[in-house]
């Protein structure tokens, strides 16, 4: 037998040998279906409303004693005014001034107003100008010294600050402002305190022109 009949009945031989069997594919095992874990969301932590808190106050107090005396038209009373717009516009709330010109100097108003629109006004206010001249102090006046002004100025400007910060305005339904106003504008360093008939005819002339100004606009 020659060689290439050898090498064709071997090559016949192997696959008829191999197309004898039928490859059988492997079985797989289902694996168990997990269930699906649902994501809980975390309860959230209620957080407790802010309360009026004295140090705070008194921390807005020390910030208005840094800017110095604070006489209308000194440069302290400009720079207490611009930081208490700036104070009341980080707290959110809406900022209006209200300018008007006083024996050559610009004179202002501030009012801070929340949940504007959310029902009757309530109006808060305090003055941010302290006298020109201390004259309850002895030798003061003579020296003339101005009123520091923590008392007569800067604690009501705190006090209206710190309100700004803690009202909890979701619960309040009213419009609130927070008006802060030049009551010192005109007064001399003797001006009476109190309002109406308490008062002179001729000292009501010399009534500041900024409680005037609130008079008509209000």
């Amino acid at each position: 037998m020659s060689r290439l009949s050898t090498f064709v009945f071997t090559l016949l031989f192997v696959l008829t040998a191999c197309g004898g069997e039928t490859a059988v594919p492997p079985t797989l095992t289902p694996l168990p279906l997990t269930p699906t874990a649902t994501a809980v969301p975390p309860t959230p932590t209620p957080v407790p409303p802010l309360e009026f808190d004295g140090d705070n106050a008194f921390a807005y107090l020390e910030a208005q004693m840094d800017f110095g005396p604070r006489w209308p038209g000194s440069p302290g009373h400009v720079e207490v005014g611009d930081y208490i717009a700036a104070t009341l516009t980080d707290l959110g709330w809406q900022v209006e001034q209200q300018r008007f010109d006083y024996q050559g100097f610009e004179a202002r108003n501030l009012i801070g107003r929340a949940n504007v629109g959310g029902g009757p006004i309530i109006i808060l206010g305090a003055h941010y100008d302290a006298r020109r001249l201390a004259d309850q102090t002895p030798g003061a006046a003579e020296a003339e010294l101005p009123v520091p002004g923590a008392v007569d100025g800067a604690s009501g400007v705190a006090v209206l600050l710190e309100l700004a910060h803690t009202l909890d305005l979701d619960e309040i339904d009213r419009e609130i402002w927070l008006a802060f106003s030049m009551w010192k504008t005109t007064a001399p360093a003797l001006f009476p305190v109190g309002i109406g008939s308490s008062v002179p005819p001729t000292w009501r002339k010399i009534w500041p022109s900024s409680r005037k100004r609130w008079c008509w606009w209000t």
